[in-house]
């Protein structure tokens, strides 16, 4: 009996090129598609990848583009040509449901929290399995169970070349597609995902809600607290500067002054409250003075890290001290720290480590915040607080019949809060990214969101999740979802404030390492070493330029998703093209070959 060959990297590169043409097919759809309507790109990818290979099978004989190009057709047993049936069990059945569907969505209800990390994990562990099955069955499981096999057929020269016209005029298609917008300097891949969300009847529906629905922020803000005693503003990411643009107008505004009166804030350790509140009530001769103050608040204050560098909280120190100077006693506005005590003259690596990881700390500062509310602010004629925590730390989870592992997973300090003062405790998201692929951040919902607001304006609007179509959708917006968890679960409310492409980062602030140099160094090596020679080259850069204490720049929510999504994807694309181009040459010259030894 014959040995059976795998043609193991024959299969490898042919492999590659089908899924780089079938992509770029998906790339040139997308852009029909979503002229008329929205389909997420994965549907698209997976619908063509089962469509093309059935019809090719089917119409091309057991080939498809990239085998006729490498010499390899697909047969049955005793068989030239490939049945219809063979091809549905082969390619439909076996390897688009088996092989795609069932770990793309079937895994999510399996793991009721996820995230599209974890399905791309799974992915890879089945190709990586797979691929060990092909090299020791010397069949790909999938040819296995439907009975078919894999045998060496070079072709003609004019099916060699026009199976490579055609995937070169598709894959170069679809290149032009995605890099033509960023070439021609329409587009900035620092300041928007590509591509963005269309306009459609749903986005426009959206649209009319907020004209219908919403009012100013700010107003939105005080319209929470006349039901409730604290409102949570759950941070973005935490550089990000404008959100504390808005906090400002918040506290600055006369309502707040009257009828709110506190600040609780994530950042800040309880163990420097006594420097606060000292420093909330001095009054400073200069700015100069001012910075200096502030810049010794800030850089001793943080419970975790060895030194606090965003600007954003820098300023409103500041903006608060300049308030509460020109206000009555009656009227100054409070601020206390919730997170965790410490003590940086007994810090260690080890101290450091547990308290960045300490599981409780959100129950901790719930704590802190429960604990001054109850003895002092309640009883005050001021018994409101606006609370400021960062992301997870500021969901609640107002529906308790919510999967029961997201709840646990997500039990932060608002929620605990809203355990604790039921039906008094407001919480409200503003406009960001999702997080659902870590640090490669997303638009929520897709883009869907942006673009219902850009239709409009991109108007500054607040409103309740409760009754919107927003806070319907399903909750995107973490690391780990749950596919039941619609915003409405999670969230009081919304509040649009600047467009993603206007958020910027700030980072640095006024005399930050003046006479703190030893310092920071040394609380930076609890961290790691690494941690500590990237504060030494901070503070060089700081005495080259000292005039230029803050460093501004957008908030960079886009440059990893395009750069994976316009560079690296044409890239890969490009080289899935040149792979084809070798197969075809020399192919096309062994028929060359084969056709003068016939003559």
């Amino acid at each position: 009996m014959k040995k059976r060959k795998s043609f193991f990297w024959l299969r490898i590169f042919s492999a590659f090129i089908d899924i780089a043409f079938v992509y770029s097919l998906s790339i040139i759809l997308q852009l029909i598609i979503w002229k008329l309507t929205f389909v997420r790109m994965d549907v698209i990818f997976i619908t063509m990848f089962m469509v093309y290979y059935s019809l090719s099978y089917w119409a091309l004989n057991g080939q498809t583009l990239s085998k006729s190009i490498a010499g390899l057709r697909v047969s049955e047993a005793k068989k030239i040509s490939l049945s219809l049936q063979k091809v549905v069990l082969r390619e439909v059945i076996l390897k688009g449901i088996c092989a795609i569907l069932i770990p793309l969505y079937v895994i999510r209800a399996v793991f009721s929290i996820w995230t599209p990390v974890l399905t791309i994990a799974i992915l890879l562990v089945l190709l990586l399995l797979s691929l060990l099955f092909l090299l020791i069955f010397k069949r790909p499981w999938w040819e296995l169970f439907s009975g078919t096999f894999a045998t060496r057929e070079p072709n003609r020269k004019v099916i060699l070349k026009r199976s490579f016209l055609i995937i070169t005029t598709v894959i170069v298609a679809a290149v032009f597609i995605i890099v033509y917008p960023f070439a021609t300097e329409k587009k900035d891949l620092r300041n928007s995902f590509y591509p963005s969300y269309p306009v459609t009847a749903e986005t426009t529906k959206y649209a009319d809600f907020i004209k219908k629905n919403s009012q100013n922020p700010v107003d939105y803000i005080f319209e929470l607290f006349k039901q409730n005693d604290i409102v949570v503003v759950s941070e973005r990411l935490h550089p990000e500067y404008t959100q504390y643009q808005f906090i400002s107008e918040i506290v600055s505004d006369e309502r707040f002054r009257k009828d709110v009166g506190n600040i609780f804030t994530e950042c800040g350790s309880v163990s420097f409250q006594d420097t606060l509140t000292s420093y909330l009530r001095s009054s400073f001769q200069t700015e100069d003075d001012l910075n200096k103050s502030t810049a010794n608040l800030q850089r001793n204050s943080n419970a975790i890290w060895p030194l606090w560098g965003n600007t954003n909280l820098f300023d409103l120190f500041k903006h608060v001290n300049k308030l509460n100077n020109q206000l009555p006693d009656s009227s100054k506005i409070n601020w206390y720290f919730t997170d965790l005590p410490v003590d940086w003259q007994t810090m260690t690596h080890e101290k450091q480590v547990r308290a960045y990881a300490d599981p409780l700390r959100d129950s901790i500062m719930a704590f802190h915040i429960i604990e001054r509310y109850r003895n002092t602010i309640r009883k005050e004629k001021r018994h409101k607080a606006l609370v400021i925590m960062n992301t997870r730390h500021g969901y609640g989870l107002m529906n308790s019949g919510v999967n029961s592992r997201f709840s646990s997973r997500y039990k932060g300090t608002t929620a605990f809060l809203m355990q604790e003062f039921p039906g008094k405790t407001a919480n409200i998201m503003m406009n960001t990214v999702s997080i659902k692929f870590g640090m490669m951040f997303t638009p929520v919902q897709n883009g869907k969101w942006e673009t219902a607001f850009s239709q409009i304006g991109n108007p500054e609007v607040g409103f309740d999740f409760a009754n919107s179509p927003f806070g319907n959708d399903r909750f995107d917006a973490a690391f780990f979802n749950d596919p039941s968890v619609t915003y409405k679960d999670v969230f009081t409310g919304f509040v649009f404030y600047k467009p993603l492409e206007q958020h910027i980062k700030k980072e640095g602030f006024p005399n930050e390492f003046d006479n703190f140099e030893d310092s920071i160094i040394k609380r930076a090596g609890y961290v790691s070493k690494s941690f500590a020679e990237q504060f030494k080259k901070e503070i060089e850069i700081r005495k080259k330029y000292p005039d230029k204490p803050v460093t501004t720049e957008s908030a960079g929510y886009f440059i990893v998703f395009n750069l994976v999504a316009v560079i690296l994807t044409p890239a890969l694309l490009l080289v899935c093209l040149i792979i084809s181009a070798v197969f075809f040459i020399r192919n096309n010259r062994k028929a060359g070959y084969a056709a003068g030894s016939i003559q």
